[in-house]
């Protein structure tokens, strides 16, 4: 469809300065918000609820690396656990509908839930969560992945 377009942006001056800065403040306001609202601040509101501990290290380098490979250990259970149920569906030849995706969804949240609390978190010395501690985490990790990769089935019309 658009293989022979070029496409041609022509910025101005004035809204050239105004793209950068709303550019600029939403990489301020990430900078300042991913501590209070990322994974440490999770953390933090957990704590203070008793449902989770964190001990932490005394170098921010430490921190970072260490949680840091929590997350990613993290995600990558969540990314396989995804690509599971998309091979089992399809193996299965179910029709992908809201309901499959509810159920599908739940059970993978459910397995993940699993994994993560008994599995994850006792291969992390430093980490402790409570079951509600970890249905929390892993629902705000399972949700934060599910919107950025989101998966649609489209069928091909089919020529008779």
């Amino acid at each position: 469809m658009f293989k022979n377009r070029q496409f041609k942006i022509k910025v101005s001056g004035c809204s050239g300065f105004i793209f950068l800065g709303l550019l600029l403040l939403c990489i301020i306001a990430l900078l300042l918000t991913v501590p209070l609202f990322g994974f440490f601040g999770l953390s933090i509101l957990l704590a203070k609820y008793e449902l989770a501990h964190l001990d932490l290290y005394d170098h921010w380098y430490r921190n970072a690396l260490y949680f840091g490979w929590f997350l990613l250990l993290v995600l990558a259970v969540v990314f396989v656990i995804d690509l599971l149920g998309l091979f089992t569906m399809a193996s299965m030849n179910m029709d992908y509908n809201t309901g499959v995706s509810i159920i599908s969804t739940l059970v993978q949240y459910g397995i993940c839930l699993f994994i993560f609390h008994q599995n994850l978190v006792n291969l992390f010395n430093r980490i402790e969560f409570t079951w509600l501690g970890s249905g929390i985490t892993v629902a705000v990790i399972y949700l934060t992945t599910s919107a950025l990769t989101t998966t649609t089935i489209i069928e091909e019309p089919k020529n008779d």
